[in-house]
């Protein structure tokens, strides 16, 4: 007998330990403090007019990011707007949801860099119970993909996901007990330390070899170095004596060719990769042998250059 599954119970997440409640998202707001779940403005109540150079920041959708707050891009409106739209006020520590899309009802805490913030009209207060949660946890939970599946699934729009705040309140949500909650918390904040410090080191190395770059590939008669034990002038040659350069087939015809069946010839586009990417490793799309006909053919190991997106940027063909 498996007696580990007699303590588990199906739910709304799958199977979870006995122990823990499944309730609405809207018992996580804190209902002694008023507006602990809601919504920003209407469009017509913050307007581009009522921005102003300084005052009280308003929180956009390009702040809110996945798990943290971006700071790139900053409005303001001022004290007496942001008095009229009181009920829209957020405060640091707080949580703010997004309403849109990429990815809807991202998360990240508002920061204490003032004594509050007007959310915009994509944005979601949520002032957690603290008696009953514990804030990071319902934090992380947020941001995890159990839960965003679920929003996912309740947002409308074909090309932009939007979710109203309505759904919002009667998607389910995991409560352990919060003694355990606190303890789940704990070990996912050390976790993302543990992630940020990588994250620093990456970056710190990336900017020891963009320097290591710098000073081997400059001529040495323009301040660059030399390796031990290598000497001589360098010379300058034209790229089409080091390479074979040969442009892509016209992708407007070819699109006529893009086919499914499963005997055609991948299509290697720029786009098949991200832009932080050196590899292109996959093609989306495939071509009949006809389109082939209209196309370059290239292999494993071969260099790929952009004249488009990131124009220059070289790509490496990795197929596996």
């Amino acid at each position: 007998m498996n007696t580990e599954r007699q303590a588990l119970k199906n739910s709304a997440f799958g199977f979870i330990p006995i122990e823990w409640d499944i309730v609405k998202f809207n018992e996580i707001a804190d209902k002694r403090i008023k507006n602990s779940i809601t919504g920003g403005p209407f469009g017509s109540n913050l307007k581009t007019d009522d921005y102003t150079k300084d005052g009280i920041q308003v929180i956009q959708l390009q702040n809110i990011g996945d798990g943290n707050f971006i700071d790139d891009s900053v409005v303001y409106t001022s004290e007496s707007k942001a008095d009229e739209l009181k009920s829209c006020n957020i405060f640091p520590g707080e949580i703010i949801l997004s309403k849109m899309g990429d990815p809807v009802a991202r998360a990240c805490f508002i920061p204490p860099k003032a004594a509050r913030f007007v959310m915009g009209s994509d944005g979601i207060r949520l002032v957690v119970d603290d008696k009953s949660f514990d804030k990071r946890f319902v934090f992380q939970l947020i941001n995890s993909k159990y839960f965003r599946q679920k929003a996912v699934d309740i947002s409308t729009g074909s090309t932009r996901q939007r979710i109203g705040l309505p759904h919002l309140k009667n998607l389910p949500f995991i409560k352990p007990a919060k003694t355990e909650q606190k303890a789940i918390a704990n070990a996912l904040s050390d976790t993302d330390a543990l992630l940020a410090s990588l994250d620093k080191l990456i970056t710190k190395k990336k900017a020891i070899k963009q320097g290591a770059m710098q000073q081997l590939l400059t001529p040495p008669n323009k301040g660059g170095k030399r390796l031990p034990g290598f000497v001589g002038e360098w010379k300058q040659i034209q790229l089409s004596e080091a390479i074979k350069v040969s442009r892509g087939g016209s992708p407007r015809p070819i699109h006529d060719y893009i086919t499914k069946h499963p005997n055609g010839i991948n299509w290697i586009k720029i786009g098949d990769t991200h832009p932080t990417s050196k590899y292109i490793v996959s093609s989306q799309e495939k071509i009949s042998p006809e389109g082939e006909k209209m196309s370059r053919k290239v292999s494993n190991g071969d260099f790929l250059l952009s004249n488009s997106m990131s124009f220059g940027r070289p790509y490496i063909l990795k197929i596996d």
